[in-house]
């Protein structure tokens, strides 16, 4: 999925990401750094709900698989899935970053999840979760466990991915944060890659302590995705410069 990432840098550069009087985000990040505090506490607060959402939509799909798994009820997965996005615009208002768009990480966010659970969700001796009868199925990727420790060994690895994106995003913030109040050098990104390879290190310890999967879970294959979905988009969210323009 790096193409998805470079499609989104080229998004950045359509809608004018970075204009003279821009600050660019070092490093392998999109995004911009900007030293107005009321702009930069909006964007911190709009990237903490991205976290929040990415893991809303991966509990979804953890319900989702278990009901098919127990023979429960079917979930509406695109209304669990709507329910989550509408929180997550409700508490977004950008009145103070208005670059930043709920909707364009929406846009981004739930495809993307949902063409990349097979990731996680691989067992080929399950039944495909896009042929469920549950709303929104067709649209992920992936099979249903075939057994109870199978299930149990990847609803925990989502669950862990959904800290990792957190963790990530945290990154992002602290670093945003620290340009902003002169603490840290606006060209200087070092502890920030170091708290993402931090970040990425706790949840390789995390899933490598785990046990009972198929052995198809492309844990690799997880973080590749995420460190290029949350580095490419970066620019969704931390996209004010100190003149208020938005693009490089």
């Amino acid at each position: 999925m790096r193409m998805k990432a470079v499609m989104m840098a080229g998004l950045a550069v359509a809608i004018g990401y970075g204009t003279v009087g821009a600050t660019p985000w070092p490093g392998d990040d999109t995004g911009e750094t900007s030293t107005d505090k009321v702009k930069v506490k909006c964007e911190v607060k709009a990237s903490k709900n991205v976290g929040k959402l990415v893991a809303a939509i991966l509990k979804c799909q953890t319900k989702l698989v278990d009901n098919a798994f127990k023979l429960k009820p079917p979930l509406d997965e695109q209304a669990c899935e709507n329910a989550a996005e509408t929180k997550f615009t409700t508490k977004s208002p950008n009145a103070d970053c208005p670059c930043f768009t709920p909707g364009g990480v929406i846009a981004i966010a739930e495809p993307v999840i949902n063409a990349n659970t097979g990731l996680t969700y691989c067992d080929p001796a399950g039944s495909p979760i896009a042929a469920l009868p549950d709303n929104g199925a067709a649209e992920i990727t992936g099979n249903v466990p075939s057994t109870k420790d199978i299930l149990k060994y990847e609803d925990k690895v989502g669950k862990n991915i959904g800290k990792l994106v957190g963790a990530y995003l945290k990154c992002h913030q602290t670093f945003a944060s620290n340009v902003q109040k002169g603490t840290t050098a606006n060209n200087d990104d070092t502890a920030e890659e170091a708290c993402e390879v931090a970040a990425v290190g706790a949840f390789n310890t995390a899933v490598g302590a785990l046990t009972g999967g198929q052995g198809c879970e492309n844990i690799a294959g997880v973080v590749t995705l995420t460190e290029a979905q949350l580095e490419g988009g970066n620019f969704l969210t931390f996209c004010e410069s100190p003149s208020g323009a938005f693009v490089k």
